[in-house]
């Protein structure tokens, strides 16, 4: 009898083990948070990071208060993971930051940076050169777009060949459309274009919000907000189309696709990401009706593959978070392995405040998605924590920043231990 009771513990412990979240999933150190805007009067919104080296990260934001220029300095990550900070610059001259998302900062196959922003009409590119001493050069200030939609919301890739590919929401013959524009960064920081186009293919309907993604040096996938019935029955949902790109910047585009499984509810803020050099991961936002009645919006994926007639085909999709999610950007993602993501997105509920939430998820056969739990990404929690980005650091480590409200900009590592 007590052999018999010994054996049914030992199965309930292994059992309930396995289904543990040390288990199944990896398992997440946070280390101790950082105030990236330190020394700043101006506490700073809508930040964005990059790698730039072994422990060098470039962080970048927009003042808090008018004239609201973009802001930026370098980081060095400690052996704790505490961060030492480098001086703070500007970026943009005179023009107002008052476009709805962070400024977009990308590195070149040189490790210059480019960074993206938007006012309240217009594009602007700045290209800075850091050096080996880690002192700045900027380049010229430009125009990429002028006049667009009230909301351009740029988004930007590097193609393997080097050329910057930039992508907006413009405003052309009284339709809201996305805009794109491929050219030549030169040594001087100078863009030049090679060709300026529009990425949507239906134009009866609002389009907005891009993403895009390069592929290697021809291709690159773009995704938006689509308001056209095709793709959403209840007026709204995710669009994606694969771009192919000649030596002189000629694009050919496959047809439009309708990314978003479920046709019921809106679907918003879209964003992609590499997996491998055949699979991407899609995600967005989307709203539900909540059993009071009220729209809720999820948070839903769905990785694709590339054929090889540069279209895709894909898998089923799936919810990263059903519960309260902030409507405020995209879900931000950083890649763990070809099969894993560690994704993060702005969540709230009552009586907690609004903050920043994250998840491991990983890729299994047979689209079989395995998960973390969901896991605060900020020690101290403060309202209205709506802006964020992620930059993988190695395959373990993670930096996060997002802005804190009365606060400013702050950050944090966090180590994916593997399985």
């Amino acid at each position: 009898m007590h052999i018999l009771k010994a054996i049914a513990f030992y199965l309930f412990v292994i059992c309930t083990l396995y289904n543990s979240h040390f288990v199944q999933a990896n398992q997440i150190e946070g280390f101790e948070e950082f105030l990236v805007t330190e020394g700043e009067w101006k506490k700073g919104v809508k930040p964005n990071v990059i790698k730039l080296s072994e422990g060098r990260v470039f962080f970048t934001w927009a003042e808090s208060s008018y004239p609201n220029k973009v802001k930026g300095r370098i980081g060095y990550i400690n052996s704790d993971k505490s961060i030492t900070l480098g001086h703070a610059q500007s970026i943009s001259d005179t023009y107002k930051l008052g476009g709805w998302n962070s400024p977009v900062s990308i590195r070149l196959m040189d490790d210059r940076i480019a960074i993206i922003w938007s006012n309240t009409y217009e594009v602007y590119l700045r290209v800075v050169t850091v050096a080996l001493d880690d002192s700045w050069t900027l380049g010229p200030e430009q125009k990429i777009a002028i006049e667009q939609s009230s909301v351009p919301m740029p988004d930007a890739t590097v193609l393997s060949d080097g050329r910057l590919l930039v992508t907006w929401t413009g405003f052309d013959e009284q339709i809201v459309g996305i805009e794109a524009s491929i050219g030549v960064v030169q040594p001087n920081g100078v863009f030049i274009e090679q060709n300026q186009f529009q990425v949507n293919e239906l134009s009866q309907s609002v389009q907005n919000a891009p993403r895009v993604t390069a592929l290697d040096d021809t291709r690159a996938v773009f995704t938006w907000i689509t308001n056209d019935p095709s793709a959403d029955s209840q007026g709204s949902g995710i669009a994606a189309r694969v771009a192919v790109f000649s030596p002189s910047g000629i694009v050919n585009f496959e047809n439009e696709l309708v990314v978003n499984q479920e046709q019921v509810r809106a679907q918003f803020y879209p964003n992609v990401v590499t997996l491998d050099e055949e699979r991407l991961l899609f995600m967005w936002k989307g709203y539900k009706q909540s059993g009071s009645g009220y729209n809720q919006m999820y948070a839903a994926g769905r990785i694709a593959t590339l054929t090889s007639a540069n279209t895709l085909t894909f898998a089923t999709e799936f919810k990263i978070s059903d519960y309260f999610v902030q409507g405020s950007e995209s879900v931000d993602v950083s890649t763990v392995s070809v099969n894993e993501v560690l994704v993060i997105w702005t969540q709230y509920s009552y009586p907690e405040k609004v903050g920043v939430k994250g998840k491991v998820i990983e890729f299994m056969q047979n689209n079989y998605i395995d998960e973390s739990s969901v896991f605060p990404i900020e020690q101290a929690m403060q309202n209205n924590q709506n802006f964020h980005s992620i930059t993988k650091l190695t395959d373990e480590f993670h930096l996060i920043v997002w802005e804190s409200d009365g606060t400013g900009i702050k950050g944090r590592v966090f180590n994916i231990f593997p399985n």
